[in-house]
């Protein structure tokens, strides 16, 4: 029964830790706060990010992602993802990360990532 939920946190939490790599301070947008996503924001508070911007379109997921530890939330039915974070950051996430699978939800995680330096 808890096989599922190490899979998901090694996938979200390690995208974090052990591929993106964020440094301590930097802003990071994790797109689909399903338990990957919850997972991946576990993993940026653990490297010290400070600002963590979930993005969904389920709004109780959203409020369990701000219980988990997101600096801030963006509703992608309600808003623009790419203007809110730009607005949230001043110019693109340091880090961008996504884990809903959608073709959209990935342009929007590329999209917000800071110019000449973000990694998505």
């Amino acid at each position: 029964m808890l096989g599922p939920m190490g899979c998901k946190f090694q996938t979200g939490a390690g995208a974090v830790m052990n591929s993106l790599h964020p440094i301590v301070g930097s802003s990071i947008a994790i797109f689909g706060v399903g338990s990957v996503g919850l997972a991946a924001i576990i993993g940026a508070i653990l490297c010290g990010c400070s600002k963590i911007i979930a993005v969904d379109i389920v709004p109780g997921r959203l409020k369990l992602a701000e219980e988990f530890g997101a600096t801030h939330t963006v509703n992608a039915k309600e808003s623009d993802p790419v203007k809110r974070i730009r607005e949230i950051t001043g110019f693109g996430a340091d880090y961008t990360l996504e884990c809903a699978g959608n073709p959209l939800t990935f342009r929007r995680a590329v999209y917000s990532s800071a110019p000449q330096w973000g990694e998505c």
